[in-house]
């Protein structure tokens, strides 16, 4: 709907707090996770080739988003093999001809550390804001998990990017829900 008011110039996006009400369901597990984000992520593709690119601040906004996107996307796919070959390649630094294929060098180049260290740490300064922001310190215990499901949502960016210009005919498939018992504000108080 953002995309729509935007194109044809309908009006301004305003969100106030106060008037938002939304029950919201968490996946229970792993598979409901991907299948969650496989759906938005699909969705936000198939949006962009609905609408295109305009002239405006809106579009500007949204291609330095694709960018980055797209760009860390790539990073964080490519580093876990890399991470892997670098933790092969220092385990059997004695080698001369590398491992499996895999020459030693790599791990010279790229320690093993510091691909850790350049995945985990601004993870970890994204979880801390969201700490501070949201007044969530329990978020901290879940850290640790973070940067497998950031590796996990970015395949899945990469993944569904060629679905929704060359598969995928746009139709909305609803998950299955689970029922709710919903409190009315009052009540929560």
């Amino acid at each position: 709907m953002t995309f729509e008011v935007h194109a044809r110039r309908l009006g301004r996006i305003a969100f106030r707090p106060s008037a938002a009400r939304a029950h919201t369901q968490d996946p229970d597990n792993l598979r409901d996770y991907v299948r969650q984000m496989r759906r938005w992520t699909l969705g936000f593709w198939q949006t962009v080739r609905r609408h295109g690119f305009h002239v405006g601040l809106f579009w500007f906004a949204l291609a330095a988003y694709i960018a980055e996107l797209l760009l860390s996307s790539l990073v964080l796919v490519v580093a876990v093999p890399m991470l892997a070959m670098s933790i092969a390649g220092s385990t059997f630094l004695y080698a001369d001809d590398g491992v499996l294929g895999i020459p030693h060098e790599i791990s010279l180049i790229l320690p093993p550390h510091v691909i850790a260290l350049g995945l985990l740490i601004p993870d970890l300064v994204l979880t801390l804001i969201a700490v501070v922001a949201l007044k969530r310190p329990v978020l901290l215990c879940y850290a640790p998990f973070f940067i497998l499901l950031r590796v996990v949502d970015a395949a899945i960016c990469l993944r569904t990017l060629p679905k929704a210009w060359l598969e995928s005919a746009g139709v909305w498939t609803s998950p299955a829900r689970r029922k709710m018992t919903v409190l009315e504000p009052e009540a929560v108080m």
